[in-house]
């Protein structure tokens, strides 16, 4: 058994990503658990994550999007994740108009890691809340309105090539969302 677990989750329409992500995973050589679910209207991310906590209680959870292509193995994980969760934070910088706005604090859900521990529970739990209130879908995203309600909740920002994009302009990305 190894330190993490890269979990997912996907619907029937969704299969060819399944087995697109298991296999960058094998070759990798991470351990992993991908479910299908009949619909994700019925659950949230954070919902997900909690239930792979309480299938695996020996490892780190990795949830990743099932669209996510793994480029290079995820076991510097543990080491970089010191806190409850870890996922990549990002500020973006506005500069509209004549007189720039206050930078806008953002996270990437495609990649989480959560450790065993009830502070990442805790963060789970208050994302959940927010989700299901639908608070937060104008401006701001349940995710970033979940890192700053949480009291007690360590956060480890990774790097942005765990969830990389093409805006990133990255020459290596360990996790891609293309």
């Amino acid at each position: 058994m190894s330190d993490i677990i890269v979990c997912a989750v996907y619907e029937p329409r969704e299969t060819h990503l399944a087995v697109r992500l298991s296999r960058d995973l094998e070759n990798h050589r991470h351990e992993m658990s991908i479910i299908q679910v009949p619909t994700m209207e019925t659950t949230t991310k954070p919902g997900q994550i909690l239930d792979a906590l309480h299938r695996h209680p020996d490892q780190m959870v990795v949830m990743l999007d099932i669209d996510a292509r793994v480029v290079a193995t995820l076991n510097e994980l543990p080491l970089l994740v010191r806190g409850d969760i870890g996922m990549v934070m990002r500020a973006h910088f506005q500069r509209r108009g004549w007189r720039p706005l206050p930078p806008r604090f953002a996270v990437r859900t495609g990649l989480i890691a959560a450790r065993q521990t009830p502070g990442a529970r805790r963060f789970l739990a208050t994302w959940d809340r927010l989700i299901r209130l639908r608070f937060g879908e104008i401006d701001r995203s349940p995710a970033s309105l979940a890192v700053w309600e949480s009291e007690d909740v360590s956060f480890s920002p990774l790097p942005a090539r765990f969830a990389a994009t093409r805006l990133d302009g990255l020459l290596f990305a360990t996790v891609e969302f293309y």
